[in-house]
């Protein structure tokens, strides 16, 4: 499991900055963007898309895959951890 805190910064659209405290990342402090659910025409599978910013830190080119892996499971546990606290957040279903 990826370690990471919440931190008490935030966007200037109110999200909170993640800083990774563990690992191969850690240190870097990244928000998240838009972040949206596509499912496959059967609806059987679906897919997480997101947008992240670094905001401190910095990865190379060669690490963006990676950092995406890690930016998603950080992403799925913090949707988890609302959905079994029945505090999911959703901001209105527009662009």
């Amino acid at each position: 499991m990826i370690k990471y805190e919440i931190t008490k910064q935030a966007t200037e659209s109110g999200f909170n900055y993640i800083r990774i405290t563990g690992g191969k990342f850690e240190d870097i402090i990244f928000s998240y963007g838009k972040v949206t659910i596509e499912e496959n025409e059967d609806k059987t599978n679906a897919k997480l898309i997101f947008d992240y910013t670094i905001q401190i830190g910095s990865i190379s080119e060669d690490e963006k895959d990676e950092f995406g892996q890690y930016t998603g499971e950080i992403l799925l546990d913090l949707i988890d951890q609302q959905l079994h606290t029945n505090s999911v957040v959703y901001a209105g279903g527009t662009d």
